[in-house]
C-alpha cells in the first residue's frame, strides 16, 4: 500500500487547503476501506484502483463512501500525474462518472465535468433556521441561488447578505446530519458575495456532518453546484476555510457546456510516499 498526504485548494499560507489521503495498491474489501478511512479521519481518503489501463477513484469520508469528492479527485490526480509526468489525466468514479483533469506548471489542477443540475426539492424555512441556529428570512440574499444543486453530490445552497451574517451562524450539526440523510443531500453550502475583495466573488462555509466532517476547509462539489445554479457567469473565485484555520481558494469556470473546478495542490511534507 502506498500512502500520500495532500492538501487541495491551497493558498500561500503553510496551513491551508483541504487535506486528503491518497491510497494506491490497497488490498482489502469495502469494509476494510471504510475502516481505514475512519481510522485516518481525514476529510476524504481516496482509493486509486487501476483496472487494465483505466483508473477508478473511490472516495471514503470518515463515516461513509461518497459518490464524488472533487478535492479528493484533484488530490489523487495530482499524485498520479506527478508520478507519471502527465499534464492530463482521465479517471472514472464508482458510478461511472468520467473525470478529466489538467495540470498547469504552477501546481494548479482543474477537473472538467458535465454541468450539473438544479434539483426540484423543496425544503422548509424552519428547517433552515434550525440548521443554522439563526432566523434566516431577513438575511437571505434573494438575488443569489437558494436551492439544491449538484455536480454529483447534492448541496443545499444558502446565500446570506453579509459577511457578518456568515460569522453569526451556529450550525446544529446533529440536525444537519439527520436532515441530509432524510433528504439524500450532502450538507449545506452557506455563502455571501459580501467579500470586500474585488478578486473574490464569494466567501463560503460548508457543513457536511453526514460524511463525518462538520465543517469543510474547501468543498469543490459545492463550488461546482454553485456555479451550476448561477446564471451568466464566466468564472468565480471562492474563499473558504478561514473559520477553521484552513484558508482555501477555489475557482470554477465553464466552456462549451463543461464546468472546470480547480485550485492549487501540494503534497504535504508529512507524506512518506512509501509502501
Amino acid at each position: 500500500m502506498k500512502v500520500t498526504y495532500v492538501s487541495c485548494f491551497c493558498t500561500n499560507a503553510v496551513s491551508s487547503g483541504n487535506p486528503a489521503v491518497v491510497i494506491e495498491e490497497f488490498v482489502g474489501d469495502d469494509i476494510d476501506r471504510q475502516k481505514l478511512a475512519t481510522k485516518l479521519n481525514f476529510p476524504v481518503t481516496v482509493f486509486v484502483e487501476k483496472i487494465d489501463d483505466q483508473f477508478l477513484l473511490r472516495f471514503f469520508y470518515p463515516l461513509r463512501e461518497m459518490s464524488l469528492c472533487i478535492h479528493g479527485s484533484l488530490s489523487a490526480a495530482y499524485v498520479i500525474m506527478g508520478q507519471q509526468g502527465l499534464t492530463c489525466f482521465h479517471a472514472l468514479t464508482k458510478s461511472n462518472q468520467e473525470l478529466l483533469f489538467k495540470k498547469s506548471n504552477d501546481d494548479v489542477v482543474q477537473l472538467e465535468i458535465e454541468r450539473g443540475t438544479v434539483l426540484s426539492i423543496s425544503f422548509l424555512k424552519d428547517d433552515l433556521n434550525t440548521m443554522l441556529g439563526i432566523e434566516c428570512q431577513d438575511i437571505l440574499n434573494k438575488n443569489l441561488p437558494n436551492c439544491i444543486a449538484t455536480v454529483g453530490s447534492p448541496k443545499l445552497l444558502v446565500p446570506l447578505l453579509t459577511y457578518d451574517d456568515l460569522t453569526q451562524i451556529k450550525p446544529n450539526f446533529d440536525f444537519i446530519k439527520q436532515w441530509s440523510i432524510d433528504n439524500n443531500i450532502n450538507g449545506l453550502y452557506v455563502y455571501t458575495d459580501d467579500t470586500h475583495d474585488e478578486k473574490v466573488n464569494f466567501i463560503a462555509r460548508g457543513f457536511n456532518p453526514k460524511g463525518g466532517a462538520n465543517e469543510d476547509a474547501a468543498t469543490g462539489v459545492a463550488v461546482g453546484a454553485l456555479y451550476t445554479a448561477l446564471k451568466n457567469v464566466k468564472k468565480i473565485r471562492v474563499k473558504q476555510g478561514e473559520f477553521i484555520g484552513k484558508p482555501s481558494n477555489l475557482f470554477a469556470s465553464s466552456n462549451q457546456g463543461k464546468i472546470f473546478v480547480g485550485g492549487k495542490i501540494r503534497i504535504d511534507p508529512s507524506s512518506d510516499n512509501k509502501r
